[in-house]
């Protein structure tokens, strides 16, 4: 049976240190997508988490962070995905609109059609429930993992080193083919590599995340 809480009760869960929350508009008061995401996991639209979510602050008291989700901007949402992400598996050096699921690569799932198209799931394990601003009260995902598996993190630890090997890559490629013809041209000149230098002793927290959730134009929002 899917049980459900107020929010005040998992204020623990919520400011848990080391760990970013987000939220999903399901639009108006539709509940019949709640369940399916439950199970499947939410859908990154655009390939991308940070297109579908929007990153929350959450203040010691709740009292705003409520008030964000009982104010939804998206299409006066009723009801919200909330979701908990440990910083520590994000890929501080992926795209930073999180295109083709870079950045977030270790929090997903793959799925591809007849076509070979690639759809992005956010796991299941990661989604705590949907908050309700009528109610307020939030209906709690039975998948949710309230701490990690063993499984769950030796997958996240895999799936993090495929998304750094994958940006790294890519990186390369972008250097190798920009620095070719200007090497030709201008042989002895030196050029600036640290665009695809990696520090892996940065934090999450050193990111500007405001910048990162700006969308590109008014039509990003129609995704959240």
């Amino acid at each position: 049976m899917i049980k459900s809480v107020k929010l005040e009760d998992l204020k623990e869960l919520l400011t848990e240190k080391g760990f970013t929350i987000f939220g999903h508009g399901t639009g108006g008061s539709n509940k019949d997508v709640i369940s399916p995401i439950f199970v499947e996991g939410l859908r990154a639209s655009h390939t991308s988490i940070f297109y579908t979510t929007v990153g929350l602050d959450v203040d010691e008291d709740l009292t705003n962070f409520k008030e964000k989700l009982n104010h939804w901007e998206h299409l006066d949402s009723e009801n919200i995905i909330l979701i908990k992400l440990p910083n520590q598996y994000f890929n501080l050096y992926g795209d930073s609109m999180d295109l083709d699921c870079e950045r977030t690569g270790a929090f997903v799932n793959q799925k591809l059609d007849n076509t070979g198209k690639i759809t992005y799931y956010l796991d299941p394990k990661f989604i705590i429930g949907a908050y309700n601003r009528d109610t307020e009260r939030i209906t709690l995902n039975p998948n949710y993992e309230t701490k990690l598996s063993a499984e769950t993190l030796l997958k996240l630890e895999q799936k993090f080193e495929k998304t750094i090997a994958k940006t790294k890559s890519k990186n390369l490629a972008f250097e190798e083919n920009l620095l070719a013809p200007s090497t030709q041209n201008n042989e002895g000149k030196s050029h600036d590599k640290s665009f695809v230098s990696f520090d892996m002793n940065s934090s999450i927290d050193d990111l500007n995340w405001e910048n990162d959730f700006l969308p590109p134009d008014e039509s990003r929002h129609k995704s959240r």
